[in-house]
């Protein structure tokens, strides 16, 4: 069967145009196509242009939207570039503020692990180990007698001396620490000091300066004493 020459077939050109609706129907309704020439017998593929409605941005500067780092997390984590140490302690804290570790410490020998040196700080242990070795000075050792230290949440173990040494820290507040093993006290707790869920393994019990503050007792209820008269809905038995 021989095929005569002629032009092309018109279902070609009749599925174009099917296509054409197809790709007209995909754009929402402000956006206009333009398509000169889709299809065309024997031609390239035609372009299809898109344009959008006109973009009014609000005068002024445009403000961003996005939180900085600082604003998500506004605490300081303990590193060597943020709080360097020196030379008998692996970490040092000189400025009031609030303070996270980022990871277990390892401690190292004749240095403390970390050094806290201002009032109003808050150490946050994030549930991290401190873990001391031989030869080792304290976990977290409070210096120059600073007032309002928090060190919460985290354990301390293995350390030459103390787990936690706050004994020169006046109306300090030590809770959510596990210390055990270490070479001294497992906590060292300064004047006026407040402890919630401070535990102890083998160390020597929390070494104070004076007493803890603690919730005061209630008090206790007056003692029952049997009564002589008798009730008027009980009267006494005849005699």
């Amino acid at each position: 069967m021989v095929r005569r020459a002629g032009p092309r077939p018109r279902a070609r050109r009749r599925g174009a145009t099917i296509l054409r609706k197809r790709v007209l129907g995909v754009f929402p309704p402000h956006i206009t196509l333009s398509t000169p020439a889709i299809a065309a017998p024997g031609g390239a593929a035609a372009a299809i242009v898109g344009r959008a409605g006109p973009l009014n941005p609000p005068a002024g500067p445009i403000a961003r939207t996005h939180q900085t780092l600082t604003e998500v997390e506004p605490r300081i984590p303990i590193s060597a570039a943020t709080r360097p140490g020196d030379a008998d302690s692996l970490f040092r804290i000189t400025q009031p503020g609030s303070y996270y570790v980022t990871g277990n410490i390892t401690g190292v020998a004749a240095k403390h692990g970390i050094e806290i040196e201002a009032s109003n700080v808050t150490l946050d242990l994030m549930g991290f180990a401190f873990i001391g070795v031989a030869g080792s000075l304290n976990g977290v050792n409070v210096r120059a007698f600073p007032q309002s230290v928090v060190i919460r949440n985290g354990s301390a173990s293995g350390w030459g001396e103390s787990g936690v040494d706050a004994i020169l820290a006046a109306n300090s507040l030590l809770c959510d620490l596990l210390c055990a093993d270490n070479g001294l006290d497992g906590i060292r707790a300064g004047p006026g000091f407040t402890h919630d869920d401070v535990r102890e393994h083998q160390d020597r019990a929390v070494s104070a300066r004076s007493q803890a503050r603690r919730p005061p007792p209630r008090p206790s209820p007056p003692p029952l004493t049997p009564s002589l008269t008798p009730s008027p809905s009980h009267p006494p038995p005849p005699a």
